[in-house]
């Protein structure tokens, strides 16, 4: 559509609903069905959209206004055509909006989306969808490359997070999952439903604003002391550490949802106390600590810290990470799709905060050249508060599920394991170099069989590569693909030939023939592993070797490990599998 088509419709044409609206609902672009019908949200995604309606907000379809970023079909359903690729704007010198290089005739269908909602004067906007998000939104989103195209991101994280729009009357925003997405990722329609039922009618009621906090992000010697000695024994007091190379920068303490201090020990590299105040502050919090029932989230990383730099042990009274792995197993935080069973922070505020709005992006803004001390320690005072509040629902909704038994067993569990990262594991250091030694003459003898397995005029070694072929995954793949013509296993996502730890399954068991090369690959990779993880993992002082343990990482609740905080240990429990012998 040109500039001059969108300037010749009328305000309101290509929306549903009513004009005077106390809900306004804006998603991304028109799916096939919109098109034909020249309306948001009808076909399947429509039929999904007006159910979740009636069935969240119990509100009739026709009393909320319905519109899009852009009220047209993109190719192929992609957003992304409507824009030019960085190639492009760079090639026309195109300036960028907000991270983006739109279309022109998309300028004019965002001034006349921000007219609509003028007119209607809603009193929530519901953005569905990453490019909704970033049209209604100065900064909340992320700019990520995709085929070439500077993209928004961000949808997962900001999602449920209680905004104002600055291009429509400071109107407050709701962004979530679009409808449409939930058709291939099922778990995100209970993220849509949660956020609509706790924050819709927080703007409704006119509530949209989270209360104001007290946070002491300067304090002095005194305020530190007489917080800590205000603290009352065996009261909760929840923590949160941050770290600078190694060693604790700073660590908040929240007494309940609203107050929190951030005790700072350093600033710009620098010391923020005298030896004398330091050395005070440090008993009086390692003595408040042991007396307090301590809240934390993922503590038993901050535990490990506190030991190291205070020589203190603090065990969690509450991981809130932990307890609600009790209520929620399964996902976890390295499936970004499941939603509800993510354990991270911002993602538990979400969904168990009485106000939301992301701010885990803040503290990805402070490094050793971009250091902000004041922004650092805010950050570090919404982690604690945001804990103490998710810590008691947790502690609510597991007594109403009757898991209280399991809840106590977890955290006895992150006991025992704290005992062990903190013990570690003796190691015979020369019997140690033995094993390397003998694994080291392994791997040379399995990489030379391989190599022999593909003779160069099967594959030439010229010019040399910078690795040898068995090493890299691209030769490998060019080698099984296009040297010797077995058919490609397809990413299902990026439609590309792929020769993953699933892809080598299904290649082995379709094509016998080389079925013995790869295998030999998985040999010689699985040695290497071994070696590096349990001949070469970085040992303390002592020659123990100090791994990470989470008693919550995985649905069945088996422990899983990797390296500790300070980058020593590692996966000690997923030994490579392997062979005995070459056969």
């Amino acid at each position: 559509m040109s500039t001059e088509d969108v300037k010749d419709k009328s305000l309101f044409w290509g929306t549903s609903g009513s004009q005077d609206a106390e809900i306004a609902v804006v998603g991304e672009s028109w799916g096939t069905n919109e098109k034909a019908k020249k309306l948001p949200f009808t076909g399947n995604t429509g039929t999904l959209w007006d159910g979740i309606l009636a069935e969240i907000l119990k509100i009739p379809r026709d009393k909320i206004f319905h519109t899009n970023v852009v009220s047209e079909h993109p190719y192929k359903n992609d957003m992304k055509r409507f824009f030019f690729s960085t190639k492009e704007a760079r090639e026309n010198k195109d300036n960028s909006l907000r991270g983006l290089y739109p279309h022109a005739f998309i300028h004019d269908h965002l001034n006349r989306l921000y007219s609509q909602l003028r007119k209607v004067n809603p009193k929530i906007i519901i953005a569905l969808g990453n490019y909704a998000l970033w049209a209604l939104t100065d900064d909340s989103f992320r700019i990520g490359n995709k085929e070439g195209y500077k993209v928004p991101e961000g949808i997962a994280n900001w999602g449920g997070s209680q905004l104002r729009t600055p291009f429509v009357h400071n109107i407050p925003l709701l962004p979530t999952f679009h409808p449409a997405s939930t058709f291939e990722t099922r778990p995100w329609l209970y993220m849509i439903k949660h956020d609509l039922q706790a924050r819709v009618p927080l703007a409704l009621e006119d509530k949209w604003d989270a209360p104001e906090k007290n946070f002491i992000v300067q304090p002095s010697y005194a305020d530190v002391i007489n917080f800590l000695l205000a603290v009352k024994l065996d009261s909760l007091l929840s923590v949160d550490i941050e770290t600078w190379r190694g060693h604790i920068t700073c660590i908040a303490l929240a007494t309940d949802t609203t107050h929190a201090i951030c005790i700072p020990f350093f600033a710009g590299g620098k010391q923020y106390w005298t030896e004398e105040e330091e050395y005070a502050i440090v008993q009086a919090l390692s003595k408040t600590l042991s007396n307090s029932r301590v809240i934390g989230q993922n503590f038993l990383f901050d535990a490990q810290y506190i030991a190291s730099d205070f020589f203190v042990r603090i065990d969690a009274y509450i991981d809130t990470m932990l307890t609600h792995h009790v209520l929620f197993p399964g996902g976890g935080d390295d499936n970004p799709v499941m939603g509800v069973t993510q354990k991270r922070l911002g993602n538990l505020s979400r969904l168990y905060c009485a106000h939301h709005t992301y701010w885990k992006e803040d503290g990805k803004d402070w490094d050793e050249k971009n250091f902000t001390p004041v922004k650092l320690w805010t950050y570090n005072c919404e982690d604690v508060v945001r804990t103490y509040e998710i810590a008691e629902v947790l502690l609510s909704l597991i007594k109403k599920a009757d898991l209280e038994e399991q809840f106590q067993f977890q955290m006895r569990q992150a006991k025992m394991a704290l005992t062990m990262m903190l013990r570690g594991i003796k190691i015979d250091v020369q019997r140690r170099k033995d094993v390397a030694k003998e694994l080291q003459e392994y791997i040379d003898a399995y990489a030379k069989t391989i190599d022999s397995l593909i003779p160069e005029d099967v594959y030439p070694r010229k010019p040399k590569p910078a690795k040898p072929w068995y090493r890299s995954a691209q030769q490998i793949m060019a080698i099984m693909y296009d040297t010797l013509g077995i058919k490609p296993v397809i990413n299902r996502k990026t439609k590309r030939p792929t020769l993953s730890a699933q892809a080598y399954t299904t290649v082995k068991n379709r094509e016998p023939i080389v079925a013995p090369i790869l295998e030999h690959i998985e040999r010689y990779r699985s040695l290497g592993v071994f070696k590096s993880t349990f001949t070469e993992s970085e040992l303390d002082p002592d020659e123990r070797m100090r791994t990470g343990f989470n008693p919550g990482g995985t649905e069945s609740f088996r422990w899983n490990s990797r390296e500790n905080p300070f980058g020593r240990g590692g996966n000690i429990q997923n030994i490579p599998k392997g062979e005995e012998e070459d056969d």
